[in-house]
Protein backbone atom coordinates (compact mmCIF):
# COMPACT_ATOMS: atom_id res chain seq x y z
CA UNK A 1 0.00 0.00 0.00
CA UNK A 2 3.27 2.65 0.65
CA UNK A 3 3.84 2.94 -2.78
CA UNK A 4 -0.01 3.64 -3.92
CA UNK A 5 -0.15 6.20 -1.22
CA UNK A 6 3.10 7.87 -2.39
CA UNK A 7 1.68 8.09 -5.57
CA UNK A 8 -1.61 9.22 -4.67
CA UNK A 9 0.56 11.93 -2.73
CA UNK A 10 2.85 12.93 -5.55
CA UNK A 11 -0.26 13.74 -7.55
CA UNK A 12 -1.88 15.52 -4.75
CA UNK A 13 1.26 17.48 -4.31
CA UNK A 14 1.96 18.46 -7.86
CA UNK A 15 -0.90 20.95 -7.99
CA UNK A 16 -0.50 22.55 -4.02
CA UNK A 17 1.03 25.90 -4.83
CA UNK A 18 -1.98 26.57 -7.93
CA UNK A 19 -4.80 25.83 -5.87
CA UNK A 20 -5.63 29.98 -5.09
CA UNK A 21 -8.32 32.46 -4.61
CA UNK A 22 -9.52 34.52 -7.58
CA UNK A 23 -8.29 37.62 -8.71
CA UNK A 24 -8.45 40.98 -6.38
CA UNK A 25 -11.12 43.38 -7.24
CA UNK A 26 -14.23 40.98 -6.41
CA UNK A 27 -15.23 43.25 -3.40
CA UNK A 28 -17.18 45.50 -5.67
CA UNK A 29 -19.67 43.04 -6.72
CA UNK A 30 -20.46 41.18 -3.76
CA UNK A 31 -23.95 41.58 -2.27
CA UNK A 32 -24.93 43.01 0.64
CA UNK A 33 -25.08 39.03 2.12
CA UNK A 34 -21.29 38.48 1.82
CA UNK A 35 -21.50 36.32 -1.47
CA UNK A 36 -20.86 37.24 -5.04
CA UNK A 37 -24.58 38.52 -6.88
CA UNK A 38 -25.18 34.88 -9.37
CA UNK A 39 -27.37 34.02 -12.28
CA UNK A 40 -26.81 30.59 -11.76
CA UNK A 41 -30.17 28.50 -13.51
CA UNK A 42 -31.02 25.64 -14.98
CA UNK A 43 -28.30 24.91 -17.99
CA UNK A 44 -30.59 24.92 -21.03
CA UNK A 45 -30.49 21.77 -22.86
CA UNK A 46 -29.47 19.82 -20.36
CA UNK A 47 -29.75 16.24 -19.18
CA UNK A 48 -31.97 16.91 -16.01
CA UNK A 49 -32.78 14.63 -13.48
CA UNK A 50 -36.00 16.11 -13.04
CA UNK A 51 -38.14 17.81 -16.44
CA UNK A 52 -39.72 20.13 -14.14
CA UNK A 53 -38.26 22.61 -11.57
CA UNK A 54 -39.13 21.11 -8.28
CA UNK A 55 -39.03 22.05 -4.73
CA UNK A 56 -37.78 19.72 -1.81
CA UNK A 57 -37.45 20.15 1.79
CA UNK A 58 -33.75 18.72 3.08
CA UNK A 59 -33.62 18.31 6.45
CA UNK A 60 -29.73 18.48 7.35
CA UNK A 61 -27.37 18.89 10.41
CA UNK A 62 -25.03 22.05 10.07
CA UNK A 63 -22.05 22.98 11.37
CA UNK A 64 -21.95 26.78 10.46
CA UNK A 65 -24.62 29.21 10.05
CA UNK A 66 -27.18 27.32 8.42
CA UNK A 67 -28.44 27.59 5.02
CA UNK A 68 -31.40 29.56 3.37
CA UNK A 69 -31.39 27.83 0.06
CA UNK A 70 -29.76 30.43 -2.08
CA UNK A 71 -26.19 29.54 -1.52
CA UNK A 72 -23.68 28.53 -4.66
CA UNK A 73 -24.14 24.96 -3.44
CA UNK A 74 -28.16 24.86 -3.66
CA UNK A 75 -27.67 26.87 -7.27
CA UNK A 76 -25.21 24.54 -8.57
CA UNK A 77 -27.80 21.99 -7.63
CA UNK A 78 -30.73 23.14 -9.58
CA UNK A 79 -28.32 24.49 -12.39
CA UNK A 80 -27.53 20.29 -12.99
CA UNK A 81 -30.92 18.60 -11.65
CA UNK A 82 -33.73 20.81 -11.51
CA UNK A 83 -34.02 20.43 -7.91
CA UNK A 84 -34.65 23.18 -5.74
CA UNK A 85 -33.65 22.61 -2.26
CA UNK A 86 -35.19 24.06 0.93
CA UNK A 87 -32.99 23.85 3.42
CA UNK A 88 -34.28 22.73 7.26
CA UNK A 89 -30.20 23.34 8.88
CA UNK A 90 -30.35 22.22 12.33
CA UNK A 91 -27.27 23.02 14.45
CA UNK A 92 -25.56 19.79 15.63
CA UNK A 93 -25.74 21.28 19.29
CA UNK A 94 -29.61 20.74 18.91
CA UNK A 95 -29.66 18.14 15.95
CA UNK A 96 -30.53 14.71 17.89
CA UNK A 97 -33.21 16.39 19.56
CA UNK A 98 -34.79 18.09 16.34
CA UNK A 99 -33.93 14.40 14.62
CA UNK A 100 -36.03 12.70 17.25
CA UNK A 101 -39.00 14.94 17.19
CA UNK A 102 -39.14 15.24 13.60
CA UNK A 103 -39.15 11.33 13.15
CA UNK A 104 -41.81 11.25 16.02
CA UNK A 105 -44.48 13.41 13.92
CA UNK A 106 -44.24 11.33 11.11
CA UNK A 107 -44.17 14.19 8.71
CA UNK A 108 -41.06 13.83 7.11
CA UNK A 109 -38.86 16.27 5.12
CA UNK A 110 -38.23 14.75 1.13
CA UNK A 111 -34.61 14.15 1.87
CA UNK A 112 -32.68 13.63 4.94
CA UNK A 113 -28.88 13.53 5.85
CA UNK A 114 -28.81 11.58 8.99
CA UNK A 115 -25.58 11.75 11.10
CA UNK A 116 -24.86 8.28 12.16
CA UNK A 117 -26.13 4.79 10.91
CA UNK A 118 -28.34 3.36 13.59
CA UNK A 119 -31.03 5.66 13.07
CA UNK A 120 -31.38 5.18 9.51
CA UNK A 121 -31.37 0.82 10.66
CA UNK A 122 -33.61 1.85 13.14
CA UNK A 123 -36.44 3.16 11.28
CA UNK A 124 -35.85 2.55 7.43
CA UNK A 125 -37.06 -1.61 8.67
CA UNK A 126 -40.12 0.34 9.89
CA UNK A 127 -41.25 2.02 6.75
CA UNK A 128 -39.77 5.53 7.36
CA UNK A 129 -37.50 5.54 4.36
CA UNK A 130 -37.22 4.37 0.96
CA UNK A 131 -35.18 1.31 0.17
CA UNK A 132 -32.97 2.13 -2.76
CA UNK A 133 -33.14 -1.95 -3.68
CA UNK A 134 -35.42 -2.04 -6.45
CA UNK A 135 -33.64 1.12 -8.02
CA UNK A 136 -30.60 -0.44 -7.78
CA UNK A 137 -31.84 -3.67 -9.54
CA UNK A 138 -33.51 -1.92 -12.38
CA UNK A 139 -30.04 -0.09 -13.15
CA UNK A 140 -30.70 2.91 -12.08
CA UNK A 141 -28.29 3.62 -9.77
CA UNK A 142 -25.09 2.72 -11.15
CA UNK A 143 -23.09 5.07 -9.62
CA UNK A 144 -23.87 4.44 -6.14
CA UNK A 145 -23.69 0.49 -6.64
CA UNK A 146 -20.27 1.35 -7.87
CA UNK A 147 -19.09 3.05 -5.16
CA UNK A 148 -20.27 0.36 -2.43
CA UNK A 149 -18.88 -1.86 -4.56
CA UNK A 150 -15.55 -0.58 -4.61
CA UNK A 151 -15.25 -0.13 -0.93
CA UNK A 152 -16.45 -3.76 0.36
CA UNK A 153 -17.07 -2.71 3.97
CA UNK A 154 -19.60 -0.15 2.89
CA UNK A 155 -22.08 -2.35 1.35
CA UNK A 156 -21.90 -4.36 4.62
CA UNK A 157 -22.27 -1.35 7.06
CA UNK A 158 -25.00 0.57 5.00
CA UNK A 159 -27.46 -2.56 4.99
CA UNK A 160 -29.99 -2.80 7.77
CA UNK A 161 -31.12 -5.75 9.88
CA UNK A 162 -34.00 -6.49 6.84
CA UNK A 163 -31.12 -6.97 4.09
CA UNK A 164 -31.82 -3.49 2.29
CA UNK A 165 -30.21 -0.59 1.64
CA UNK A 166 -31.99 2.55 2.59
CA UNK A 167 -28.93 4.86 3.29
CA UNK A 168 -26.59 6.49 0.76
CA UNK A 169 -23.18 7.16 2.81
CA UNK A 170 -20.32 9.85 2.78
CA UNK A 171 -17.67 8.10 0.70
CA UNK A 172 -14.05 9.27 0.42
CA UNK A 173 -13.08 7.73 -2.70
CA UNK A 174 -9.34 7.88 -1.81
CA UNK A 175 -6.46 5.32 -0.18
CA UNK A 176 -6.43 7.33 3.12
CA UNK A 177 -7.66 10.20 4.48
CA UNK A 178 -5.26 11.62 7.43
CA UNK A 179 -6.17 11.20 10.78
CA UNK A 180 -4.45 11.57 14.56
CA UNK A 181 -1.02 11.49 14.69
CA UNK A 182 2.11 12.25 17.09
CA UNK A 183 2.91 15.87 16.78
CA UNK A 184 5.91 17.88 17.98
CA UNK A 185 7.52 21.03 17.73
CA UNK A 186 9.61 19.53 15.30
CA UNK A 187 11.72 23.17 14.90
CA UNK A 188 12.64 23.01 18.55
CA UNK A 189 13.95 19.07 18.02
CA UNK A 190 15.55 20.27 15.21
CA UNK A 191 17.16 23.03 17.17
CA UNK A 192 18.62 20.72 20.17
CA UNK A 193 19.30 18.04 17.82
CA UNK A 194 16.71 15.60 18.94
CA UNK A 195 15.40 12.76 17.17
CA UNK A 196 12.14 13.32 15.33
CA UNK A 197 11.55 9.17 14.36
CA UNK A 198 11.80 7.67 18.13
CA UNK A 199 12.08 3.99 17.51
CA UNK A 200 10.32 3.05 21.28
CA UNK A 201 7.99 4.65 24.03
CA UNK A 202 10.75 4.99 25.73
CA UNK A 203 13.35 6.76 23.46
CA UNK A 204 10.45 8.97 23.01
CA UNK A 205 9.65 9.88 26.58
CA UNK A 206 13.53 10.46 26.85
CA UNK A 207 13.28 12.82 24.20
CA UNK A 208 10.27 14.40 26.01
CA UNK A 209 12.82 14.45 29.58
CA UNK A 210 15.87 15.74 27.55
CA UNK A 211 13.40 18.90 26.75
CA UNK A 212 12.10 19.49 30.75
CA UNK A 213 15.65 19.95 31.43
CA UNK A 214 16.32 22.54 28.85
CA UNK A 215 13.41 24.02 29.81
CA UNK A 216 12.13 24.02 33.26
CA UNK A 217 9.29 26.08 32.83
CA UNK A 218 7.77 23.79 30.07
CA UNK A 219 5.65 20.80 30.19
CA UNK A 220 6.88 18.79 27.19
CA UNK A 221 3.37 16.68 26.61
CA UNK A 222 0.21 18.54 26.22
CA UNK A 223 -3.47 17.07 25.49
CA UNK A 224 -6.78 19.06 24.79
CA UNK A 225 -10.47 17.27 24.69
CA UNK A 226 -10.17 15.53 28.26
CA UNK A 227 -8.39 12.71 29.40
CA UNK A 228 -9.65 9.93 27.15
CA UNK A 229 -8.37 11.63 24.01
CA UNK A 230 -5.12 11.65 26.37
CA UNK A 231 -5.10 7.38 26.68
CA UNK A 232 -6.10 7.25 23.08
CA UNK A 233 -3.04 8.69 21.82
CA UNK A 234 -1.12 5.89 23.46
CA UNK A 235 -3.06 2.95 23.62
CA UNK A 236 -3.64 3.02 19.54
CA UNK A 237 -0.06 3.01 19.31
CA UNK A 238 -0.06 -0.38 21.58
CA UNK A 239 -2.66 -2.19 20.14
CA UNK A 240 -5.11 -1.66 22.70
CA UNK A 241 -8.14 0.75 23.90
CA UNK A 242 -9.82 1.69 26.55
CA UNK A 243 -12.80 0.04 25.89
CA UNK A 244 -13.92 -2.86 23.80
CA UNK A 245 -11.40 -2.53 20.10
CA UNK A 246 -11.18 -5.00 16.99
CA UNK A 247 -7.99 -6.97 17.26
CA UNK A 248 -7.03 -6.41 13.28
CA UNK A 249 -5.22 -9.45 13.84
CA UNK A 250 -7.50 -11.76 15.29
CA UNK A 251 -10.85 -10.07 13.82
CA UNK A 252 -12.11 -10.18 17.25
CA UNK A 253 -12.85 -7.30 19.47
CA UNK A 254 -11.17 -7.57 22.98
CA UNK A 255 -11.20 -5.66 25.96
CA UNK A 256 -8.39 -3.13 26.19
CA UNK A 257 -8.21 -2.68 29.60
CA UNK A 258 -7.41 -6.01 30.35
CA UNK A 259 -3.84 -6.31 28.32
CA UNK A 260 -0.56 -5.05 29.45
CA UNK A 261 -0.32 -2.99 26.63
CA UNK A 262 -3.27 -0.50 28.45
CA UNK A 263 -1.40 -1.25 31.57
CA UNK A 264 1.79 0.34 30.14
CA UNK A 265 0.31 3.52 28.45
CA UNK A 266 -0.94 4.13 31.94
CA UNK A 267 2.19 3.61 33.25
CA UNK A 268 3.96 5.66 30.82
CA UNK A 269 1.60 8.69 31.90
CA UNK A 270 1.79 8.67 35.11
CA UNK A 271 5.63 8.79 35.12
CA UNK A 272 5.04 11.51 32.93
CA UNK A 273 2.90 13.65 35.46
CA UNK A 274 5.28 12.52 38.31
CA UNK A 275 8.31 13.73 36.51
CA UNK A 276 6.62 17.31 35.43
CA UNK A 277 7.11 16.52 31.54
CA UNK A 278 2.80 15.91 31.30
CA UNK A 279 0.92 18.99 31.80
CA UNK A 280 -0.95 18.48 34.72
CA UNK A 281 -3.46 20.50 33.04
CA UNK A 282 -4.08 17.49 31.06
CA UNK A 283 -7.61 17.11 31.31
CA UNK A 284 -9.14 20.50 31.37
CA UNK A 285 -7.06 22.41 29.00
CA UNK A 286 -8.65 24.53 26.32
CA UNK A 287 -7.75 24.86 22.10
CA UNK A 288 -6.50 28.39 23.52
CA UNK A 289 -4.75 27.17 25.97
CA UNK A 290 -3.09 24.38 24.26
CA UNK A 291 -2.22 27.28 21.49
CA UNK A 292 -0.38 28.93 23.76
CA UNK A 293 1.72 26.63 25.56
CA UNK A 294 2.76 25.76 21.85
CA UNK A 295 3.74 29.46 20.48
CA UNK A 296 5.01 30.58 24.32
CA UNK A 297 7.45 27.52 23.82
CA UNK A 298 6.32 25.43 27.27
CA UNK A 299 4.96 22.48 25.13
CA UNK A 300 5.79 20.09 22.79
CA UNK A 301 4.40 17.00 22.22
CA UNK A 302 0.72 15.55 21.54
CA UNK A 303 -1.71 13.32 20.05
CA UNK A 304 -3.98 14.98 17.62
CA UNK A 305 -4.48 16.33 14.00
CA UNK A 306 -1.77 17.46 11.54
CA UNK A 307 -3.85 20.31 10.05
CA UNK A 308 -4.13 21.69 13.82
CA UNK A 309 -0.63 23.83 12.60
CA UNK A 310 -2.82 25.81 9.67
CA UNK A 311 -5.50 26.13 12.19
CA UNK A 312 -3.06 28.25 14.39
CA UNK A 313 -1.68 29.92 11.26
CA UNK A 314 -4.70 31.23 10.22
CA UNK A 315 -5.86 31.86 13.94
CA UNK A 316 -2.82 34.29 14.70
CA UNK A 317 -1.82 35.21 11.70
CA UNK A 318 1.80 33.50 10.14
CA UNK A 319 3.64 36.43 10.76
CA UNK A 320 2.74 36.22 14.22
CA UNK A 321 4.11 32.80 14.89
CA UNK A 322 7.77 32.47 16.93
CA UNK A 323 10.35 32.18 14.32
CA UNK A 324 11.22 29.02 12.56
CA UNK A 325 7.83 27.96 14.02
CA UNK A 326 6.79 24.21 13.01
CA UNK A 327 4.16 21.84 14.72
CA UNK A 328 4.72 18.82 12.41
CA UNK A 329 4.28 14.81 13.26
CA UNK A 330 7.07 12.49 14.83
CA UNK A 331 7.12 9.33 13.54
CA UNK A 332 4.98 7.10 16.15
CA UNK A 333 6.74 4.60 18.56
CA UNK A 334 6.80 0.70 17.98
CA UNK A 335 5.09 -1.32 21.00
CA UNK A 336 7.07 -4.74 21.76
CA UNK A 337 8.96 -4.87 18.16
CA UNK A 338 5.84 -3.57 16.74
CA UNK A 339 4.78 0.28 15.13
CA UNK A 340 1.44 0.25 14.14
CA UNK A 341 0.30 3.12 11.69
CA UNK A 342 -1.41 5.97 12.47
CA UNK A 343 -5.43 5.85 12.09
CA UNK A 344 -6.55 6.92 8.18
CA UNK A 345 -10.05 6.90 7.01
CA UNK A 346 -11.05 5.97 4.00
CA UNK A 347 -14.28 4.43 1.74
CA UNK A 348 -17.68 4.44 3.91
CA UNK A 349 -18.27 7.11 6.50
CA UNK A 350 -21.47 6.98 8.57
CA UNK A 351 -23.25 10.19 7.13
CA UNK A 352 -25.99 8.84 5.36
CA UNK A 353 -28.89 10.88 3.29
CA UNK A 354 -32.08 9.11 3.03
CA UNK A 355 -35.74 9.65 1.19
CA UNK A 356 -39.02 9.68 3.28
CA UNK A 357 -40.86 7.01 2.48
CA UNK A 358 -44.17 8.79 0.89
CA UNK A 359 -42.56 12.23 -0.86
CA UNK A 360 -43.84 12.96 -4.06
CA UNK A 361 -40.29 12.86 -5.69
CA UNK A 362 -39.19 9.28 -5.22
CA UNK A 363 -38.05 8.50 -8.19
CA UNK A 364 -36.31 12.00 -9.02
CA UNK A 365 -34.19 11.93 -5.51
CA UNK A 366 -33.04 8.49 -6.20
CA UNK A 367 -31.52 9.36 -9.32
CA UNK A 368 -30.18 12.64 -7.03
CA UNK A 369 -28.72 10.00 -4.87
CA UNK A 370 -26.83 8.60 -7.71
CA UNK A 371 -26.14 11.81 -9.34
CA UNK A 372 -23.51 12.34 -5.99
CA UNK A 373 -21.80 9.56 -6.68
CA UNK A 374 -21.18 10.15 -10.19
CA UNK A 375 -17.85 12.09 -11.62
CA UNK A 376 -20.21 14.55 -12.49
CA UNK A 377 -22.16 15.38 -9.08
CA UNK A 378 -18.90 14.71 -7.10
CA UNK A 379 -17.27 17.70 -9.06
CA UNK A 380 -20.45 20.24 -8.56
CA UNK A 381 -21.08 19.49 -5.13
CA UNK A 382 -17.02 20.18 -4.24
CA UNK A 383 -16.71 22.97 -6.71
CA UNK A 384 -19.92 24.23 -8.19
CA UNK A 385 -20.33 25.14 -11.76
CA UNK A 386 -17.15 24.71 -14.53
CA UNK A 387 -16.98 28.06 -15.76
CA UNK A 388 -19.01 29.97 -13.43
CA UNK A 389 -17.26 29.14 -10.46
CA UNK A 390 -14.11 27.65 -11.05
CA UNK A 391 -11.90 26.55 -13.70
CA UNK A 392 -9.21 23.45 -13.82
CA UNK A 393 -6.29 25.10 -14.03
CA UNK A 394 -4.57 21.72 -16.04
CA UNK A 395 -5.86 18.24 -15.04
CA UNK A 396 -5.16 17.92 -11.43
CA UNK A 397 -6.22 21.65 -10.09
CA UNK A 398 -8.98 23.75 -9.52
CA UNK A 399 -8.85 27.35 -9.83
CA UNK A 400 -11.82 29.08 -8.10
CA UNK A 401 -13.80 32.19 -9.65
CA UNK A 402 -15.04 33.24 -6.87
CA UNK A 403 -13.74 34.74 -3.51
CA UNK A 404 -14.60 31.46 -1.39
CA UNK A 405 -12.77 30.85 1.60
CA UNK A 406 -11.29 27.57 1.77
CA UNK A 407 -7.95 26.09 3.36
CA UNK A 408 -5.61 26.47 0.19
CA UNK A 409 -7.57 30.34 0.50
CA UNK A 410 -7.99 30.82 4.26
CA UNK A 411 -9.14 34.67 3.85
CA UNK A 412 -11.31 34.36 1.27
CA UNK A 413 -14.63 36.14 1.83
CA UNK A 414 -17.46 33.93 0.77
CA UNK A 415 -17.45 31.45 3.83
CA UNK A 416 -21.08 29.76 4.03
CA UNK A 417 -21.12 28.50 0.08
CA UNK A 418 -21.71 25.46 0.74
CA UNK A 419 -19.49 23.17 -1.30
CA UNK A 420 -17.35 20.43 0.61
CA UNK A 421 -20.05 19.96 3.07
CA UNK A 422 -19.95 16.53 4.71
CA UNK A 423 -23.93 16.98 4.89
CA UNK A 424 -24.52 17.35 1.52
CA UNK A 425 -22.10 15.52 -0.92
CA UNK A 426 -21.57 11.80 -1.73
CA UNK A 427 -18.21 11.76 -2.90
CA UNK A 428 -14.90 13.06 -1.72
CA UNK A 429 -12.18 11.98 -4.18
CA UNK A 430 -8.25 12.70 -4.51
CA UNK A 431 -9.04 15.63 -6.64
CA UNK A 432 -11.12 17.27 -3.56
CA UNK A 433 -8.57 16.21 -1.30
CA UNK A 434 -5.93 17.99 -2.34
CA UNK A 435 -8.21 21.24 -2.52
CA UNK A 436 -9.60 21.09 0.91
CA UNK A 437 -7.53 19.22 2.70
CA UNK A 438 -4.01 18.83 1.30
CA UNK A 439 -4.04 22.26 -0.02
CA UNK A 440 -3.11 23.50 3.90
CA UNK A 441 0.28 23.80 3.37
CA UNK A 442 0.92 22.40 6.82
CA UNK A 443 -1.30 18.85 6.63
CA UNK A 444 -0.09 18.07 3.03
CA UNK A 445 3.77 18.34 4.37
CA UNK A 446 2.75 16.33 7.48
CA UNK A 447 1.01 13.29 5.46
CA UNK A 448 4.16 13.81 2.95
CA UNK A 449 6.43 12.89 5.73
CA UNK A 450 4.28 10.08 7.42
CA UNK A 451 3.62 8.30 4.01
CA UNK A 452 7.52 8.69 3.35
CA UNK A 453 8.40 7.01 6.29
CA UNK A 454 5.79 4.19 6.37
CA UNK A 455 3.57 6.08 9.05
CA UNK A 456 -0.31 5.58 7.94
CA UNK A 457 -2.21 2.79 8.73
CA UNK A 458 -4.38 0.82 6.87
CA UNK A 459 -8.37 1.76 7.40
CA UNK A 460 -10.31 -0.17 9.71
CA UNK A 461 -14.67 -0.51 10.07
CA UNK A 462 -15.89 -1.57 12.83
CA UNK A 463 -19.07 -3.49 13.66
CA UNK A 464 -22.58 -2.03 13.96
CA UNK A 465 -25.61 -3.54 15.55
CA UNK A 466 -28.53 -4.48 13.22
CA UNK A 467 -30.79 -5.19 16.56
CA UNK A 468 -31.59 -2.07 17.93
CA UNK A 469 -32.20 -4.32 21.46
CA UNK A 470 -29.03 -5.72 21.78
CA UNK A 471 -27.42 -1.99 21.13
CA UNK A 472 -28.91 -0.32 23.71
CA UNK A 473 -27.93 -3.37 25.95
CA UNK A 474 -24.12 -2.89 24.65
CA UNK A 475 -24.68 0.41 25.06
CA UNK A 476 -26.21 0.16 28.48
CA UNK A 477 -23.41 -1.61 30.37
CA UNK A 478 -20.42 -0.38 28.45
CA UNK A 479 -21.59 3.51 29.25
CA UNK A 480 -21.30 3.08 33.55
CA UNK A 481 -17.87 0.40 32.72
CA UNK A 482 -15.74 2.83 30.27
CA UNK A 483 -16.59 5.96 32.83
CA UNK A 484 -15.48 3.93 35.98
CA UNK A 485 -12.24 2.80 34.32
CA UNK A 486 -11.75 6.45 32.61
CA UNK A 487 -11.97 7.46 36.68
CA UNK A 488 -9.63 4.82 37.56
CA UNK A 489 -7.04 5.79 35.20
CA UNK A 490 -7.16 9.17 36.23
CA UNK A 491 -6.22 8.32 39.32
CA UNK A 492 -3.34 5.90 38.14
CA UNK A 493 -1.88 8.98 36.20
CA UNK A 494 -2.18 11.67 39.33
CA UNK A 495 -0.67 8.99 41.43
CA UNK A 496 -3.98 8.85 43.72
CA UNK A 497 -4.06 4.46 43.11
CA UNK A 498 -1.38 2.18 42.53
CA UNK A 499 -1.21 0.39 38.93
CA UNK A 500 -0.17 -3.16 40.98
CA UNK A 501 -3.81 -2.89 41.89
CA UNK A 502 -5.14 -3.13 38.87
CA UNK A 503 -6.09 -6.30 38.31
CA UNK A 504 -7.30 -6.85 41.26
CA UNK A 505 -9.56 -3.84 42.74
CA UNK A 506 -10.14 -3.00 38.99
CA UNK A 507 -10.84 -5.29 37.16
CA UNK A 508 -13.26 -7.23 39.04
CA UNK A 509 -15.78 -4.27 39.48
CA UNK A 510 -15.28 -4.17 35.61
CA UNK A 511 -16.36 -7.80 35.09
CA UNK A 512 -18.95 -7.20 38.15
CA UNK A 513 -20.59 -4.92 35.83
CA UNK A 514 -21.92 -7.29 32.49
CA UNK A 515 -18.17 -7.33 30.74
CA UNK A 516 -18.47 -10.46 29.84
CA UNK A 517 -22.07 -10.60 27.84
CA UNK A 518 -21.08 -6.89 25.85
CA UNK A 519 -18.34 -8.41 24.51
CA UNK A 520 -20.48 -11.25 23.84
CA UNK A 521 -23.02 -8.63 21.95
CA UNK A 522 -20.14 -6.89 20.20
CA UNK A 523 -18.73 -10.05 18.68
CA UNK A 524 -21.98 -11.16 17.70
CA UNK A 525 -22.71 -7.46 15.87
CA UNK A 526 -19.06 -7.99 14.31
CA UNK A 527 -19.82 -11.28 12.84
CA UNK A 528 -23.40 -10.50 11.57
CA UNK A 529 -21.97 -7.21 9.96
CA UNK A 530 -19.30 -8.95 8.26
CA UNK A 531 -19.97 -12.65 8.48
CA UNK A 532 -17.12 -15.33 9.54
CA UNK A 533 -13.39 -13.65 8.92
Amino acid sequence: MKKKLIATLMVLAMGMNLVGCSSSGKDASLNSGGQESSNMTSAEGASKISEKLIEVEFFMPTQGDGYTGEEDIFKTIQHYTNIKFKPIAVPLSSYSEKLSTTIASGKLPDLMSINGQSTVDQYGPQGAFVSLDKYIEEGMMPNYEKILKEYEPAEALVRSSDGKLYGAPRMYAVDYRVDQMWLARTDILEKHGLTRTPETFEELYDVMKQLKEIYPDSTPYINRWGVGHLIGGQTHFRNTSSTYFLNEDTKQYEYGPASQAYKDSLEFLATAYKDGILNPDFATLTDPEVDELLMTGKGFFTFDYPHWADEIERAVGKENLPEGFEWQPILQPSYNGVKRGTPVLSGYFPTLKVIAAGTKYEEELVRFLDWTYSEEGAKALMYGIEGETYEMDGEDNVKFLKDYKTPATPDGTITNHGFNDQYIFGMLDPLALNVYEMGATNLNKATQFMAENGGLGEPTYGAKFFDESERKRYNDIMTPINTYVEEASMKVILGQASLDNWDTEVMPVVESMGLEEAGQLINKAYKETFGEQ
